[in-house]
């Protein structure tokens, strides 16, 4: 009797509250051209992104974030496109894309609301260790300060993080703020390096922002993009 064909399956489970984890099994490799969301839900632009990302090899080779403010949500990325979990995060409580140089550089204590900003962009990253909030992953450094992606602090921000008003999950000065338990059995575990944080733009296209063609690949631009770093 002919031996059937097996599939791999990937495992997925809850980590603390919203975090889908998905282990991916050794025998199941993704297209080269497009991510594995493992049956994970997300935004169209999450996954041309993400698919560009990987087709591109603008994450050179390591783990990629791949961070949706619209949708309030970040997706974590295996060096081989395969994703290691979907959790809802926490953004800069000002809307826009772009830091100016003089926002940027601002002590925390100088900054007013407008200056809370997110920017968008590709950021190389790396494990880093915060005094305030522990091993977290930094995906920009200024004059006085850094942006982190790091676990969320105290009992408000951990609330909101399960809001489904989106309104709720704008608080930030600028950071990224991810459940404990997705830093914990996720980021810290498998972003102990260098990594690529990519953060979705919410007043243009990702598709503009960063360029995209209708083939996936980045179209020539006479003009280095202000918010990549």
């Amino acid at each position: 009797m002919p031996m059937k064909k097996l599939f791999a399956a990937a495992v997925v489970f809850i980590l603390g509250v919203g975090v889908v984890h998905a282990t991916p099994m050794t025998n199941d490799v993704p297209s080269p051209a497009r991510v594995d969301l493992k049956g994970s839900t997300a935004a169209a632009d999450v996954q041309m992104v993400a698919d560009w990302m990987l087709r591109e090899n603008k994450h050179r080779g390591h783990p990629f974030i791949v961070a949706d403010k619209v949708n309030s949500v970040i997706f974590a990325f295996a060096a081989n496109g395969v994703l290691l979990a979907k959790a809802p995060a926490l953004f800069g409580a000002a809307r826009g894309d772009v830091l100016t140089d003089e926002q940027a550089n601002k002590t925390i204590e100088a900054m007013v609301p407008a200056d809370m900003i997110t920017p968008a962009g590709l950021f190389v990253s790396e494990a880093y260790l915060s005094l305030s909030y522990g091993k977290s992953v930094r995906f920009a450094g200024y004059e006085n300060s850094n942006l982190l992606v790091h676990r969320a602090p105290g009992a408000r921000r951990l609330k909101q993080l399960q809001s489904l008003n989106a309104s709720n999950t704008r608080i930030t000065l600028g950071c990224i703020n991810a459940h404990p338990d997705f830093m914990n059995k996720v980021l810290i575990p498998h972003f102990s390096g260098e990594s690529s944080v990519v953060i979705l733009p919410e007043t243009q296209s990702a598709k503009t922002f960063f360029a995209i063609n209708d083939a996936g690949e980045a179209v020539p631009k006479t003009e280095k993009m202000a918010a990549i770093r």
